[in-house]
């Protein structure tokens, strides 16, 4: 999702270069796919450039430093270039005055930045940084039924609430490999998304008139009682106008004729490298898709999810392995679904590997107007950047969370 030629990538982490292919996890890519990724973006980044800007290890530590010397780079490059430009920070730690600093001189410079409140369940955001800079754009997690998440901060400094549990993006491993997670890391990149349509439908807007259009989009029903000057960001992507795990998987391949959805889904045992999955059509030959090859499932007891739009007039062989030899666990397993209905499941129910086949290779008839069955319209998706001239940075954490939920740390 992020094109490799813009020169505008940078790391500081010494060893790890930006764009650093199969890295431990992909915190960083499931962002930037929120962000203006093809399928899972809320914004339609086009021609735009998506920069990778690295300031935390692979592993998850790093130093402010490091922090305040990304936000400084993102501002400088962007004054290079024409147009407006938008940082999302998927971090946070305890509050340190230069880093609030750092970013409120971006924000000076004409650089709308989003930041992530914080998962410390339910703490006052103004304690953290960059989240209690007043001048960013601080954001909440709700969960399905546009309730607060357990996990997310909250207080006077947040500015508003985004989708943040059950959140579907892009992960390493393969090009067809995604994850459901959730977090305020989650939640963040959906408004800058917003922030970048907005800059494109209107270049002249400065950040704190970004700031109050979102504001101001809201919808202004109570997420907690506690809170009532703070409303839900409506976001396009979370409303089943695009792609998106809240809807029917039926709608993900409405806009591809003769396509049908094949999702794979992964809970991995206590053993999680030794398992992979490879998806083969077998009218072609042709491997369409795997996962978790070369011990890539690296997450025990987590979640792995691969979905996309295939040939539905071909049949297909999912092939479940296991290097050790034992099978998967009874509490872990495999569930593939095909046009919305299930074709494989199941955990312990072998050993080394087992093949499911489903589908058929045969084509139906022309109907006697001589015009073939064709799919669904083109479901709308929200505008977004498309003439090239803005800039979104992704200033992210990557680090190995737990399964269902990751925790934002910034170390000195």
């Amino acid at each position: 999702i992020i094109a490799p030629d813009p020169p505008c990538h940078k790391s500081f982490i010494e060893g790890e270069p930006p764009l650093q292919a199969n890295q431990p996890n992909a915190h960083g890519t499931h962002v930037a796919s929120t962000i203006c990724g093809n399928r899972y973006g809320i914004a339609a980044c086009g021609t735009a450039k998506l920069c990778d800007v690295k300031v935390l290890a692979s592993y998850g530590s790093g130093s402010w430093a490091g922090v305040i010397a990304g936000i400084d780079y993102a501002a400088a490059d962007c004054a290079e270039h024409d147009g407006p430009c938008v940082i999302n920070m998927s971090l946070g730690g305890n509050y340190i005055a230069t880093v609030n600093q750092a970013v409120a001189n971006a924000v000076a410079a004409g650089i709308s930045v989003v930041v992530a409140a914080g998962n410390s369940n339910g703490l006052d955001s103004c304690n953290f940084s960059p989240a209690s800079e007043p001048s960013v754009i601080t954001v909440g997690a709700t969960q399905q039924g546009d309730e607060l998440a357990d996990f997310t901060n909250v207080g006077p400094c947040v500015d508003a609430f985004a989708p943040g549990v059950g959140i579907t993006a892009a992960w390493s491993g393969s090009t067809f490999a995604t994850r459901t997670i959730r977090g305020t890391s989650m939640a963040s990149p959906m408004v800058a998304g917003l922030a970048a349509a907005k800059l494109h439908a209107d270049q002249s807007l400065s950040p704190s008139e970004v700031k109050d259009t979102i504001k101001a989009d809201v919808t202004r029903h109570h997420v907690s009682c506690d809170f009532p000057n703070t409303g839900i960001v409506t976001i396009g992507g979370m409303k089943c106008t695009d792609a998106n795990p809240m809807c029917s998987d039926g709608r993900f391949c409405a806009s591809q004729s003769n396509t049908e959805l094949i999702k794979v889904q992964i809970t991995t045992d206590l053993k999680p490298r030794e398992t992979s999955w490879l998806l083969t059509n077998t009218c072609t030959g042709a491997q369409v898709a795997l996962g978790g090859l070369g011990g890539s499932f690296s997450g025990s007891t987590a979640q792995y999810t691969s979905m996309d739009c295939y040939d539905k007039y071909s049949a297909y062989n999912f092939t479940i392995n296991d290097l050790g030899g034992d099978g998967m666990q009874s509490w872990s397993g495999y569930r593939v679904t095909f046009s919305e209905e299930f074709v494989a499941q199941g955990s312990n129910d072998f050993k080394f590997n087992k093949t499911v086949s489903f589908g058929s290779c045969d084509k139906p008839s022309r109907s006697r107007s001589g015009k073939s069955h064709k799919g669904n319209t083109r479901r709308s998706k929200m505008a977004g950047i498309e003439d090239g001239t803005s800039m979104s940075y992704d200033i992210s954490m990557s680090y190995d969370f737990p399964a269902e939920e990751e925790y934002l740390r910034g170390r000195k």
